[in-house]
């Protein structure tokens, strides 16, 4: 239906939902045509989501704690590790991320604002502090945020984020001193 912008009444709009004629699907994070509820390897990595600490990262897939030992036999086996082995080039944190080098670790994406550095995912952005990005197969991104969970946006619907937790989509309203999010499924601001 072409004035319909939700075809599914998913609360998704049709542009943004990998499956706008299936109400009980949104996502395909891997693009394998299994949506991401019915998937149950959702980054296509060959690991099962239960059994995957990272079930949006087709690049990891170990629990923390094999990580954390494997992280350590590295840094026994080494008594020098450079500052480009700790953090990676922010250019290379999702390739639709239109960057620019600020200096002293700070990058400006065009679209996503200020953020440090980048160590396995994590970065700090100037506005909404520590986050987790994970780059999907289509160049869309996953943001963990240790208040409102799993987000995904892309550059062309940014500053529109799809929350994975209850299948809202929020619109960031933050400024550099205060997060701000209107709910529009609940119709009212979030302030995590």
């Amino acid at each position: 239906n072409n004035a319909d912008i939700d075809d599914d009444e998913d609360g998704v709009i049709d542009s943004a939902d990998a499956f706008p004629l299936d109400a009980s699907e949104t996502l395909d994070t891997d693009g394998d045509g299994i949506g991401d509820n019915a998937d149950t390897d959702d980054d296509g990595d060959g690991v099962n989501d239960s059994a995957d600490a990272f079930p949006l990262d087709p690049t990891k897939s170990v629990s923390t704690t094999q990580e954390q030992e494997e992280t350590n036999e590295q840094d026994e086996s080494s008594t020098e590790t450079s500052s480009e082995e700790i953090t990676q080039s922010a250019l290379e944190i999702w390739s639709d991320s239109n960057t620019t080098d600020l200096g002293s670790g700070w990058f400006n994406s065009s679209w996503f604002g200020n953020f440090y550095g980048n160590s396995g995912g994590w970065t700090y952005h100037l506005t909404h502090q520590w986050l987790y990005l994970a780059e999907t197969a289509s160049g869309g991104l996953w943001v963990y945020d240790s208040a409102l969970g799993w987000l995904y946006t892309e550059k062309e619907i940014y500053p529109y984020l799809y929350r994975f937790s209850n299948g809202h989509w929020l619109y960031d309203l933050s400024t550099i001193s205060e997060r701000k999010f209107w709910d529009a499924t609940l119709e009212t601001e979030i302030t995590p």
